[in-house]
């Protein structure tokens, strides 16, 4: 008599209940990583920002002011994302303050001022 190799219905079902509970629980956990992934990119951008701004502070004596990223790359010198990429919309002030503000459905906002002595952005926008 021949044995027969393979797998039961029962041993399939199972399989297939257990990766969807795993799925289910990377799932749950993925768009909170991703947030805070996103916060952590907006921070990083904005203290670029900073030192660029004090650079163009010491070059010009004064702060560049502008609304647009590709203004800011150029006049900066920094390589913030754009297009497609942008995940936020980025600004200087004339008063040393950068703000960050999510491109996305939840109006997010991270700003750091130059003369801040934490150095660490804050929710919020520049007033």
């Amino acid at each position: 008599m021949k044995s027969q190799k393979g797998f039961t219905l029962l041993e399939l079902i199972t399989t297939i209940i257990v990766i969807g509970i795993l799925a289910s629980i990377a799932i749950a956990n993925y768009a909170p990583a991703r947030e805070n992934f996103l916060n952590k990119e907006a921070i990083a951008n904005l203290k670029v920002l900073q030192s660029a701004q004090k650079a163009h502070k010491l070059d010009m004596n004064y702060y560049y002011a502008s609304l647009s990223i590709s203004a800011i790359n150029q006049n900066l010198k920094t390589s913030l994302p754009s297009g497609t990429n942008k995940r936020w919309d980025y600004a200087v002030f004339s008063t040393g303050c950068s703000q960050a503000t999510r491109t996305a459905d939840d109006l997010r906002q991270w700003h750091l001022h130059i003369d801040d002595t934490s150095g660490e952005p804050k929710v919020g926008g520049c007033s």
